[in-house]
């Protein structure tokens, strides 16, 4: 996971490489954030950054609200 900032807007890259699903606990000045790719383009429009689960070679880029 990395965090990218321009001003203010911020932008979360989360990225699993691995064969097995992976949940991360993010602690981060946001509660939920906006999905705007998906490798499987099949995410709802925001996630709970308290809990993201992540499946098999999965990449998510979201914009923190």
């Amino acid at each position: 996971a990395f965090e990218r900032a321009h001003g203010d807007q911020k932008l979360l890259v989360l990225l699993n490489f691995g064969s097995d699903e992976h949940t991360l606990t993010l602690q981060s000045s946001s509660t939920s954030a906006a999905v705007l790719c998906s490798t499987h383009m099949d995410r709802d429009e925001k996630v709970d950054l308290q809990q993201v689960t992540l499946r098999p070679d999965e990449g998510l880029m979201l914009k923190l609200d």
